[in-house]
């Protein structure tokens, strides 16, 4: 009897081990195949992760070259308001601005200033914080030639040394105001 307890502890033994084993096979299938589950879903995120990147990277790309774009209309745009003030500035410095004063012949408006020119100083910051500068200053400048203009307008009746003086006065604007825009020109070709 002693034989067959020994030998009946011994199955329940094995029995239970068996029974622990198949236990543990369960448990580790079931661990594989929750495993397996978690890795598809990380495959599926990260190639979601990747097409997002990619698209990401391709909106930047498309940023950057709508800003370079937008940059180039911008320089255009500030070139053309400053290549007009030339203009404009060389049609009046040809101009016998004396004899149009002596004759009470100046337009009621002289606008020098092109209408262009809040929008090109707004684009040219994002071209260069020098140009910016340069380009301000010189639209200042040609502001107050407008001015000078206005006052020489109302000289008329005058003595002619002031209608003179004050012509004088335009003209050193002008040439002044000329020498600005050309910097800012140079600044913008930097």
């Amino acid at each position: 009897m002693a034989q067959q307890t020994q030998m009946d502890l011994s199955t329940i033994i094995l029995i239970v081990n068996a029974v622990a084993l198949i236990v543990l096979v369960i448990i580790t299938g079931w661990y594989a195949s929750s495993t397996a589950k978690t890795l598809q879903q990380i495959r599926r995120q990260t190639a979601a992760l990747e097409k997002q990147t990619a698209a990401t990277q391709e909106s930047v790309a498309l940023l950057r070259q709508a800003t370079e774009e937008q940059k180039g209309i911008g320089r255009m745009i500030v070139t053309s308001t400053v290549q007009s003030g030339l203009r404009t500035i060389d049609y009046w410095k040809n101009t016998n601005i004396v004899n149009l004063a002596f004759l009470n012949a100046l337009p009621e408006r002289i606008m020098l200033v092109p209408e262009s020119g809040r929008r090109a100083v707004e684009h040219a910051r994002s071209i260069s914080a020098e140009a910016t500068a340069e380009l301000a200053s010189a639209l200042d400048e040609v502001k107050r030639c407008e001015e000078e203009f206005e006052i020489g307008r109302r000289l008329y009746g005058r003595p002619g040394n002031e209608i003179e003086k004050q012509c004088g006065r335009i003209r050193s604007l002008l040439d002044s105001a000329e020498q600005a825009l050309h910097r800012s020109l140079e600044q913008l070709q930097k």
